[in-house]
Parts: structure tokens; C-alpha cells; sequence
């Protein structure tokens, strides 16, 4: 029935609760704890069967389904302390923690007894990418309700032992924990085709995770595939070619260079709709092996646009199920390495 927000200055959080507080008003408790380097923690009242966010924002994290060292704890830095002896533990006269502020109280999901994460599908593919998605996807879920922790070992189950690993530092995370016994329940997991590593990402969003590839935590890369011309720089350095295309694209790898905005989009998608043998009835490029497409974007909406567009406007005479042959898949990047 409690939640705690835990204001960890060495990670920004005096700064971020600061500008939070001006827009939003002060997220006050009557239950302070001083912890060991001099940030809070601040008790408020919860509903147990509420999610909430693990963080509101850099050096804010809420603790609901976890813990918190409290006093006379002594931390390296120093003592664990309640502010002004206001304590929820005392024997006498303990002090009731806050109502919850209205600013986190709004981030909170609902949860019904009967949800579960649990799907109809079967194994899906897992790569490199995936795992470490998993990973982060997994600081969103409570590890310690055993229902939980045994269905998210069961949908890692199918990955052998890279399952095992995801399983094994997300579940550390639990005073429960147990090395031995965790191993020997790993051992006689079954997998249900009802749940899937893709449970455990929608459990995660309904808990207010946002993955890299949508927008959280994105650093700007270049692709390992993509032709960077880094002048000056020795044997990086490359030779980038300007292309004038007329509904015309060679063999092998091409580059479309521009400004965002000139039409490179709206170019490069008719002429891979056209290897599908979707065109317009007076085309004269018309590929002679009718072929399937797959369209690798940072714009998924944007190319949605685009094939409704040529589909419904672009006297192609083509059927719905033409357009089968064609998909769109999202693009992330990735580290060189």
C-alpha cells in the first residue's frame, strides 16, 4: 500500500524533481527519509493493485513492488535517516504517509486480477537485439510475485541458455532470490505456446516502458552499412556519388542522398513496389520476375502513406492481395560492433 520516490541527486534528480515542481506543484509527503548521499526518499499511499512507472525522469525512480533501506541503516556515504523523526515505522505515534501527488498518480495503470501475460502465438525469433530489449523491458516488471516470475521464465524459456541469462538478472533483482533453486525450477519449465517473449514487452508498456527504437534514450548513430563521409579522416574517408534517377535504379547497392523533406521517400518507394509488379498501367520500366519486397524504414508511417496512396490513387489496377508480397518493417539502428 505504499510508493516511494527516490530523489538520487547524483543521477539529476534534485534537478529534474526542481523543474517538475515548477510546472506541477510540489510532490510533498508528510514521510521523509534522508538517504546515504543525501537524496530522499518520499513515502506516499498506493493501491496495491495499481502499476506504476518505474521512473518519472532522470534520477526519479518509484519504488511500489520493491524496497528501501531505511533507518538506522548505515550506508557507505553514511546513515539512513527520517526526516524530523517521522517515521511510518515507530511504535509510537508513526506518521501515515501522504496522499499520492496528482502528477505520478496520473502514470498509473490499473491492473486486473484476471490479466495475465499471456498470448496466442508460437515461438517468435529471438536475436542479439532482442535480449537486450528484454533486458530492459524486464526493469518495468515486478520479479516478485511468483506468478510473474515464472511465466516470464517461461516465455525465455524456448532460448536455451540466453533465455536463462535474461531470466536469471532480471530475477536477482528480487529479495527472494535464489541461485540454486532458480536453476532447478529453469530446468522443469515448460513452454505454453499462449506466451511469448512478446508478453513480456506489452507487460512492460502497460507499465510504462518505452523502448529505444520509439524514441527513449535514442543517440544519434551512423549506420555501420551507410556511407559516412568523414573528411579528413584518413582511411574512413569515402567517395560519395551524386545519382539523378528517372523511375530507374541500378543493380546493387544505391544511395539516395538529400534533405529530409526533397521526396527521396516518395522516389525510391514506387520503383520497390514496381519489383512487386505493382505500377501503373502505362509503366514502361516493368521488372520481368514479379518479386517480394521487404522495406527496411525509419518512417514506417510515412511508407504506409505512400503504398495507400499509390494503391488508391496510382491506376495500378492492382488488388489487395497484390500488395501481400510487399512488407514494411521498422528500422533500428545499430552499434558497429
Amino acid at each position: 500500500g505504499l510508493i516511494a520516490l527516490d530523489i538520487d541527486p547524483r543521477n539529476g534528480g534534485d534537478t529534474t524533481l526542481e523543474k517538475i515542481e515548477q510546472e506541477h506543484g510540489v510532490l510533498y509527503s508528510d514521510c521523509v527519509a534522508v538517504t546515504q548521499s543525501g537524496g530522499e526518499h518520499r513515502l506516499f499511499r498506493a493501491e496495491e493493485n495499481t502499476s506504476y512507472p518505474s521512473s518519472i525522469g532522470p534520477g526519479l525512480d518509484l519504488k511500489h513492488h520493491g524496497y528501501i533501506v531505511v533507518a538506522p541503516s548505515m550506508g557507505e556515504l553514511g546513515p539512513y535517516k527520517w526526516k524530523d523523526n517521522q517515521s511510518p515505522i515507530a511504535s509510537v505515534n508513526p506518521v501515515t504517509p501522504s496522499e499520492l501527488p496528482k502528477f505520478i498518480s496520473d502514470r498509473a495503470r490499473v491492473k486486473t486480477e484476471a490479466y495475465e501475460i499471456m498470448e496466442k502465438s508460437g515461438v517468435p525469433v529471438a536475436t542479439a537485439q532482442t535480449f537486450d530489449d528484454l533486458r530492459e523491458a524486464l526493469t518495468y516488471i515486478d520479479s516478485d510475485p511468483y506468478d510473474t516470475w515464472v511465466q516470464v521464465g517461461m516465455a525465455l524459456k524456448p532460448y536455451g541458455e540466453n533465455g536463462y541469462s535474461v531470466w536469471m538478472d532480471w530475477s536477482s533483482r528480487s529479495p527472494k532470490f535464489d541461485a540454486s533453486s532458480s536453476r532447478r525450477k529453469w530446468d522443469v519449465l515448460d513452454h505454453p505456446h499462449s506466451i511469448t517473449f512478446k508478453s513480456i514487452f506489452r507487460s512492460a508498456i502497460d507499465n510504462g516502458w518505452t523502448s529505444s527504437a520509439t524514441g527513449r534514450g535514442v543517440v544519434e548513430e551512423v549506420h555501420p552499412l551507410s556511407l559516412q563521409n568523414d573528411q579528413g579522416s584518413g582511411s574512413h574517408s569515402v567517395t560519395t556519388f551524386e545519382y539523378i534517377l528517372n523511375d530507374f535504379m541500378s543493380t546493387g547497392i544505391n544511395v539516395l542522398a538529400g534533405a529530409p523533406g526533397v521526396g527521396k521517400t516518395t522516389l525510391a518507394i514506387p520503383l520497390a513496389l514496381s519489383v512487386a509488379h505493382i505500377y501503373p498501367v502505362d509503366y514502361q520500366l516493368i521488372p520481368s520476375i514479379r518479386r517480394n519486397v521487404i522495406i527496411i524504414t525509419e518512417s514506417v508511417v510515412q511508407v504506409q502513406r505512400i503504398i495507400y496512396s499509390v494503391a488508391t490513387f496510382g491506376n495500378t489496377g492492382a488488388r489487395q492481395e497484390d500488395f501481400d508480397s510487399v512488407k514494411v518493417i521498422p528500422a533500428r539502428r545499430l552499434k558497429a560492433d
